[in-house]
């Protein structure tokens, strides 16, 4: 994660232990260093963080599935240049 993202990330804990009348009665948010209570926030605010928390699992999800494309490009790209050196010392044989 950059920096930049570090800086502007916004984060909770929950802690909630079943409270069945607030969801979010124990979640606090963290924005630049200062502590926030969900519940103190109005719905607005509250669906903000909840498309944040999402967009945050995405890019989680993003940068997981570009890790396993770059290890799998590599992996053809070095099989390629296997096949490659297979043939050309095949040539050299003949």
């Amino acid at each position: 994660m950059t920096d930049e993202m570090k800086k502007n990330d916004v984060t909770s804990e929950v802690t909630d232990h079943g409270n069945m009348k607030d969801p979010y009665a124990d979640t606090i948010i963290d924005l630049d260093g200062v502590s926030y209570k969900m519940v103190d926030f109005d719905e607005t605010q509250q669906r903000i963080v909840l498309h944040i928390s999402d967009l945050n699992e995405q890019i989680q999800e993003l940068q997981f599935a570009l890790e396993q494309a770059t290890f799998s490009r590599d992996a053809f790209i070095s099989e390629l240049k296997k096949t490659i050196k297979i043939k050309e010392a095949l040539k050299e044989d003949n």
